[in-house]
C-alpha cells in the first residue's frame, strides 16, 4: 500500500571480554536484540522482538566460534486476525486465528576458515505461521557463508 512504513531496531552489546583475549577475536559474553514494529491496517506482522545472548569463544582454540540462544516473537495484526475472523463467519467455518508465532533458537557459528563458517541450529518453532493450525515445529538448519 502507498505510504507503508516500519521501523526496525538492533542492538548489540558486549556484557564480558575474556581477560586474555586479543582485540581482534574478543573472546566473550554479549547481549542482543532487535525490535520491529509496522502499521496493522497494512501489515501481517504488526509487532517483533528478539532477545539473546552469544558467547564467543566457547571451546578451547576455537576464539573466533560463536555460540548464541535467541527467543524470537511475532505478533499478528490486529487486522489480520480480523480477516480471519471475517473469513470464518462468512464460509461457517472455526479455522484457528492467527496470533502469534514463537522461535526459539540455539546455534554454532564455526569458523571453518578465513572467510567461510557454517552454522548449525536447532529451532523451536511455537504456532508456525502465526496460528495453531499449524503444530509446533522442531527445526534443524545449516546454513553457510562466504565472505570473498
Amino acid at each position: 500500500l502507498n505510504g507503508n512504513w516500519g521501523l526496525y531496531v538492533a542492538v548489540e552489546q558486549t556484557l564480558w571480554n575474556k581477560p586474555d583475549s586479543d582485540e581482534e577475536t574478543a573472546e566473550g559474553l554479549g547481549l542482543f536484540s532487535r525490535f520491529g514494529y509496522a502499521p496493522p491496517d497494512r501489515n501481517v506482522l504488526e509487532f517483533y522482538v528478539e532477545l539473546g545472548v552469544t558467547y564467543a569463544g566457547l571451546l578451547p582454540g576455537r576464539a573466533e566460534d560463536v555460540c548464541g540462544l535467541g527467543v524470537a516473537y511475532g505478533q499478528m495484526s490486529r487486522d489480520f486476525r480480523q480477516l480471519g475472523s471475517d473469513a470464518n463467519s462468512f464460509d461457517g467455518t472455526s479455522n484457528p486465528l492467527p496470533d502469534h508465532e514463537i522461535a526459539i533458537e540455539l546455534g554454532y557459528q564455526c569458523q571453518v576458515r578465513a572467510g567461510w563458517i557454517l552454522q548449525p541450529s536447532l529451532q523451536y518453532i511455537v504456532h508456525p505461521g502465526g496460528s495453531e493450525a499449524i503444530d509446533n515445529a522442531l527445526v534443524l538448519a545449516l546454513r553457510s557463508a562466504f565472505d570473498f
